[in-house]
């Protein structure tokens, strides 16, 4: 929002939404008076309609029909979870151009996404994740069969210095705290574990459409390097600059122009005490999951998302230890019986399925 402003956007905002918290929301709504309002959560909806005298639409059904009716130039989308798929395959159908800040759509249907991306010729997709908002602009100018390798940077998360057995009981306030990043509390644990660069593995095939054997993680503690590719020649293209979200925001609305900003540079001296170092399996066991799912149909990846839902809240919820989340995901995953999802009806077959195992996994530590 402060971007928005900042570009000098604010009547132009047709429409805010949002999940549950109609505080925030309700904030917004002064500032950008001309939008009409959405909360996913009907109960805050309804609360919120108090506090303004307005109406405030509920629900996903009603968002689809809302960006049906405004038909938005631009569609800036960061829902979490599997509704996020349903609002990027209709902002792709009526909007010019879908901002895509929701790994989660890509995780759980990639396939149906980029078939979409592929019919609908007028309408751009731009990441806004800050490593594929790089990748996406290191690519800019290049061939795509002169693309080689993808390496996205990790920051490791709070514990990425912890003890191994000191990590297992790590609480909730130690894995909050992020050393690089001011993030969401989900966001922010699946960056402890590394299910969030997993996911953006996943979204990185999908995006530029490379093979994940070309596609890999490093460590990078500085969060100054937020992604390298490799061309055929051996070459590599650097994207280096401050951790800070609203350049990868801002670029997703102005491209193919950049905006100077009053911000101060980074020296590019800094890249002298740059650390890149190969990802621990001991300390994220998730990636020896990820290495067995890439054997397994795309299915794995819908079931690897739900249960890191659940695995993350109830651990949020002080319900099971840090060390259960990879555990539940990795039983889940491991138990469902994999299969090619053919349509968005078999997409929500295998999340409720895959929901109920996972919440089955967690009772096993409560």
């Amino acid at each position: 929002m402060d971007v928005l402003e900042n570009l000098g956007l604010r009547d132009s905002v047709v429409l805010l939404s949002g999940g549950s918290n109609f505080t925030i929301l309700r904030e917004e709504a002064r500032k950008f008076e001309r939008a009409e309002l959405h909360l996913f959560d009907p109960k805050a909806g309804e609360e919120l309609e108090r506090m303004l005298g307005r109406r405030v639409f509920k629900g996903l059904k009603d968002l689809e029909l809302l960006l049906e009716d405004l038909k938005p130039d631009l569609v800036f989308v960061e829902i979490s979870g599997l509704k996020s798929l349903k609002v990027v395959l209709k902002s792709l159908e009526i909007s010019k151009r879908v901002a895509l800040a929701s790994k989660e759509s890509l995780v759980v249907g990639g396939k149906f996404v980029l078939e979409k991306y592929k019919r609908m010729r007028d309408t751009e997709l731009i990441p806004v994740d800050s490593e594929h908002s790089a990748i996406f602009q290191l690519l800019l100018g290049e061939k795509k069969e002169n693309l080689d390798e993808i390496v996205l940077t990790a920051s490791g998360g709070a514990l990425r210095d912890w003890d191994l057995t000191r990590m297992k009981d790590a609480r909730i306030d130690d894995v909050l705290k992020h050393p690089v990043w001011k993030m969401g509390k989900k966001i922010t644990v699946d960056s402890a574990t590394m299910v969030n660069k997993v996911m953006e593995i996943v979204e990185a095939h999908y995006l530029f459409e490379i093979p994940f054997e070309r596609i890999r993680a490093l460590l990078h503690r500085e969060g100054l390097i937020h992604s390298m590719v490799k061309f055929t020649d051996g070459i590599w293209k650097i994207h280096f600059g401050f951790p800070n979200m609203k350049k990868p925001i801002a670029f997703s609305i102005t491209y193919p122009y950049r905006l100077r900003t009053d911000e101060k540079f980074i020296d590019p001296l800094k890249l002298l005490n740059i650390s890149l170092e190969e990802i621990d399996r001991n300390r994220y066991p998730i990636f020896d999951l990820f290495d067995r799912m890439l054997n397994l149909p795309s299915s794995s990846f819908i079931v690897f998302n739900v249960a890191d839902e659940i695995a993350v809240r109830e651990f949020l919820n002080g319900r099971i230890p840090f060390s259960a989340i990879s555990v539940i995901i990795s039983n889940t995953v491991l138990r469902f019986d994999h299969f090619e999802p053919r349509d968005l009806k078999d997409v929500h077959e295998i999340d409720g399925v895959g929901r109920r195992m996972a919440e089955e996994e967690v009772e096993k530590w409560v």
